[in-house]
C-alpha cells in the first residue's frame, strides 16, 4: 500500500464526495487469477486487516475477470464486518474497466444508494453481475437467471443445461456445509473470442481444509483433492450428504471438458482435462471456485421424449 494524498473519494455507504487522506491500494492493472494473491497480501496479514483504513484506487485497473471481482467484492465486505473503513477514490470513468465495472453492477452493489456511477451504465449480455447469493436462494438464481443466461450464450435450450445446474449446485451446498458461511458472491463473464465461460464463486468462511481435517489427513491440497472424491463428506448424519464436489468434477470436467480450480486456505488443487494435480498455494481466507467452460466442447443433457399412455 501506498501512502496518498488527499484527494477526492467516493465513501461506501454515503453518497457524497470529500477529502481524505487514507492508506491507498492500487488494484493490479490485470486483476485475474494470477494476481489475486498480490492483492490479498496487501490487506491482509496472518488472518487480521493490515490498516483500519483503506482507499481502494480502481484507475490502474485495466482488466479484471469474474475472478477478480468476486475476490474484490468479497474482500471489501471481510474487512468491513472487520471494522476497516473502506472508501473509493473517486473512479475515472473514462477507464473502460471501470466502466465495465459499473454496467457490471460493481458499484450500485457497494455504494449506499446503490446506483451505477454513470447514468448510461447497462449490464452487457456477456456478463452476469456481481452478486451475494444465500444458500436458500441459490437454487432459485441457478434456475432462474444462471441457466437462462448459459442458454442464451451458449444457444443450448434451457432443459438442456439441468445437469450444469445441478452441479453448480454442490458449490453452494459447500459453502454451507464446509465453511460455516450462508453467503456465496458469484460473477460469471462470457469471453466469445476465446469461447469460453468463467463462473467464480467464493465465500470467505473457514475454508475446505478446516473441517476436513476433522474426519480426514493430508495437506491442505490434500484435503481439498479428498473433498472431491466419491462418498466423502465431512457430514456424520446420511440425510446431510448431497452428490457432492464429486458431481462438480464429473459434469464440469470429465462430460464438458471443462476445468475447475479450487483454492482453500493453502491449498489449491486443479481438475483438467489433461490430468489433476494439488500444490500448496499462497493464502486463501476461506474458498474460491473457479468453473471455466469451453462452449464448443459442452455436452446437452438429452431430452426425454414422453408419451400418453
Amino acid at each position: 500500500m501506498k501512502q496518498s494524498m488527499p484527494c477526492p473519494s467516493l465513501i461506501l455507504g454515503c453518497t457524497h464526495l470529500r477529502l481524505l487522506c487514507d492508506m491507498r491500494l492500487d488494484l493490479p492493472p490485470q486483476f485475474t487469477e494470477e494476481t489475486i494473491f498480490e492483492f490479498l497480501s496487501m490487506l491482509i496479514h496472518r488472518g487480521a486487516p493490515r490498516d483500519l483504513k483503506v482507499q481502494v484506487n480502481f484507475n490502474t485497473l485495466h482488466f479484471i475477470d469474474p475472478v477478480g471481482q468476486v475476490t474484490l467484492s468479497n474482500t471489501i465486505g471481510w474487512l468491513q464486518k472487520k471494522g476497516v473503513k473502506v472508501t473509493f477514490l473517486a473512479p475515472d470513468t473514462t477507464n473502460p474497466a471501470v466502466r465495465f465495472l459499473d454496467d457490471a453492477q460493481f458499484f450500485s452493489s457497494h455504494l449506499k444508494n446503490h446506483q451505477t456511477i454513470l447514468p448510461a451504465a447497462h449490464l452487457r449480455e456477456t456478463t452476469l453481475p456481481i452478486t451475494r447469493i444465500q444458500h436458500s436462494q441459490a437454487g432459485h438464481w441457478l434456475r432462474g437467471t444462471f441457466v437462462h443466461w448459459m442458454a442464451e450464450r451458449t444457444e443450448i435450450p434451457v432443459p438442456s443445461l439441468v445437469s450444469i445446474q445441478s452441479s453448480l449446485m454442490e458449490i453452494f451446498n459447500n459453502i454451507k456445509d464446509h465453511s460455516e458461511e450462508q453467503i456465496g458472491c458469484c460473477a460469471a463473464q462470457h469471453f466469445p473470442k476465446n469461447r469460453r465461460i468463467i463462473i467464480a464463486i467464493a465465500d470467505f468462511g473457514v475454508g475446505i481444509p478446516t473441517q476436513m481435517s476433522k474426519k480426514y489427513h493430508g495437506s491442505n491440497s490434500d484435503l481439498i483433492m479428498q473433498a472431491c472424491d466419491e462418498g466423502v463428506s465431512t457430514k456424520s448424519i446420511p440425510q446431510n450428504r448431497g452428490a457432492g464436489l464429486y458431481l462438480l468434477v464429473q459434469n464440469v470436467v470429465r462430460l464438458n471438458h471443462g476445468m475447475i480450480s479450487i483454492y482453500s486456505n493453502d491449498g489449491k488443487a486443479t481438475f483438467g482435462t489433461l490430468n489433476n494435480h494439488h500444490k500448496p498455494s499462497k493464502f486463501y481466507p476461506g474458498t474460491l471456485f473457479i468453473v471455466i467452460f469451453d462452449t464448443d466442447t459442452i455436452v446437452p443433457d438429452e431430452e426425454e421424449d414422453f408419451q400418453w399412455s
